[in-house]
């Protein structure tokens, strides 16, 4: 920022330079040496300086009033001022050199329009830089209103996720409360285990795999309680993906889908595959199940598991593209892929 506008100011003073050298020489063409040329051009870039002070000022109460035809009044109005005090200083200063007085007659009519023209061209500047700055504040303020709006999404997915498991958790602590005593409290102290991890992580936009994966393993863990041993899962992950950020609490409801259509209406055992691949740029997450098409009907519901992943992914990559299912011979295959950013 300030060698931005340590920048700015040099050009702005070239600029000056620039315009003040042209002057004093269209004024040394007309047969002036360059002392005089260069007196003339002085007052006059003194008198142009103070005149885009005062266009400055005006030009911030035109932003308050909304008046245009206000700002073209005062423009006309200090340049007729301008070359009041020009010809006033300059005509005391070389009282005697008729030769310029005449030259400084005859060229009023010039010195009013450029000076009137200098005015309009910074208060378009002055313009031009209010509202950048106006556009640049407003785009800050959308951006603030979308981040909010995307956290409080992501919230609210999150938040929505936590009920259907933690009712399905306290439905079977119930069932094992009069047969299995020791399961139940075991299933508590995870289950409470389970909830604290994840409100430790509501804050987090990003954690990595392997946090992820942890707090995974206590959710297994509490279905590995429901469903006894017909519960298996295979988990790969090679050790250089551990660190790699995914969104916190992305798996588990990929993984509850996977078991709500494997386990469900089934008897036998059946296997949750978790596999893992990576490189600097890219996590590919892959969940398999294996899914029975008769009775998978039956278990649709309303699919907002993988929905609500997928609109995560979305609001947190800007991409529809991040998650994938497919089924083949009867298993169904989950995809998710994590950019590394």
């Amino acid at each position: 920022m300030i060698i931005e506008k340590i920048k700015n100011s040099i050009d702005q003073i070239i600029w000056w330079l620039c315009w003040y050298f042209f002057v004093a020489a269209v004024v040394h063409q007309n047969g002036f040496d360059w002392y005089l040329s260069f007196a003339d051009t002085t007052v006059m870039l003194l008198l142009l300086l103070f005149t885009s002070c005062s266009t400055y000022f005006a030009f911030n109460k035109f932003q308050k009033t909304g008046n245009r035809f206000f700002v073209i009044l005062w423009n006309i109005a200090l340049s007729l001022i301008s070359v009041f005090i020009l010809s006033l200083v300059l005509k005391n200063i070389y009282i005697d050199n008729l030769k310029y007085l005449a030259f400084l007659d005859a060229s009023i009519i010039v010195r009013f329009t450029w000076f009137f023209i200098m005015n309009l061209l910074v208060t378009v500047i002055y313009g031009l830089q209010a509202n950048i700055l106006e556009q640049k504040k407003l785009e800050a303020h959308n951006n603030d209103n979308i981040n909010l709006m995307k956290d409080a999404e992501l919230s609210g997915l999150r938040l929505q996720l936590q009920p259907h498991f933690l009712f399905n958790s306290l439905n079977s602590i119930n069932a094992l409360i009069g047969t299995e005593p020791a399961k139940a409290r075991s299933m508590v102290l995870q289950l409470s285990e389970f909830l604290r991890g994840t409100l430790q992580r509501d804050n987090k936009k990003l954690i990595t795999l392997q946090e992820e994966v942890n707090h995974l393993k206590i959710y297994l863990e509490i279905e590995k309680v429901r469903f006894g041993h017909r519960l298996i899962t295979q988990i790969e992950i090679p050790e250089n993906c551990l660190n790699l950020l995914v969104p916190p609490l992305i798996l588990q409801p990929i993984v509850e889908n996977a078991i709500k259509f494997g386990l469900y209406d089934t008897t036998g055992q059946v296997t949750i595959s978790l596999q893992v691949s990576c490189n600097d740029s890219h996590l590919k997450i892959v969940v398999t199940n294996p899914f029975d098409p008769d009775t998978a009907a039956s278990q649709k519901g309303t699919g907002f598991g993988l929905d609500a992943v997928q609109r995560r992914l979305y609001l947190l990559y800007a991409r529809n593209d991040l998650l994938r299912t497919e089924k083949a011979n009867n298993i169904f295959l989950t995809q998710i892929d994590i950019p590394q950013i």
